[in-house]
């Protein structure tokens, strides 16, 4: 088999009205920072996909923010927030994955674990704030491939990617929109990867 470059489709397209869509041409992509040598995901079945990595992860201030206006009191994430991101994030990806594999709570043979940590949170204005974005604003994810039957480690990617593209009011409905879409597209681009495995790395 070839040695395949994979790149782990958890990337970000155009928002269009109330749903979403995915131009090719600008989705970003996660870096391939370590991969298995022939790594082959279409020997996977099953989907295990752990909880949302968000103890660790940090907000950050955009840079025009002034500097009396970046304490992290007022750029920080809320127990209240963690818990609605780490739900969010599971039932958006899991309804993705589940139209074509089994979504599991097990690790085993022929289980794919797929492990998401946001390293970091940078939204484009503060909560409250009465002003118009570009998008939410930008995260730093990493994602984990592992083989549920050894706990092998497949594959790391990392990097930014924007959440959001069009211009919104800065309100709690619209950033949990934006971020619930983005957890969707995560998914729905996993799972046609894992569709798609086999005619690629021909």
């Amino acid at each position: 088999m070839k040695n395949y470059v994979l790149y782990l489709a958890i990337s970000i397209g155009f928002l269009t009205n109330a749903a979403f869509a995915v131009d090719a041409t600008e989705v970003e992509r996660l870096a391939p920072y370590y991969q298995k040598a022939d790594i082959d995901v279409s020997a996977y079945t099953k989907v295990l996909i752990a909880p949302l990595g968000v103890s660790a992860t940090f907000v950050l201030a955009p840079p025009w923010v002034s500097s009396a206006e970046r304490s992290t009191q007022k750029w920080a994430l809320t127990a209240e927030d963690k818990k609605w991101l780490k739900n969010t994030y599971q039932k958006a990806v899991s309804a993705e994955i589940s139209q074509k594999y089994e979504i599991v709570d097990e690790p085993g043979e022929g289980v794919l674990i797929v492990r998401v940590e946001l390293i970091s949170l940078m939204p484009f204005a503060r909560k409250g704030e009465d002003v118009q974005t570009q998008g939410f604003g930008i995260v730093v994810a990493q994602a984990q491939l592992r083989d549920g039957g050894n706990g092998e480690l497949l594959a790391i990617y990392e990097g930014p990617q924007r959440v959001g593209n069009q211009y919104q009011q800065n309100t709690r409905l619209n950033s949990e929109n934006s971020l619930n879409i983005l957890f969707e597209i995560w998914g729905a681009r996993l799972r046609m990867y894992m569709e798609n495995y086999g005619d690629q790395s021909r």
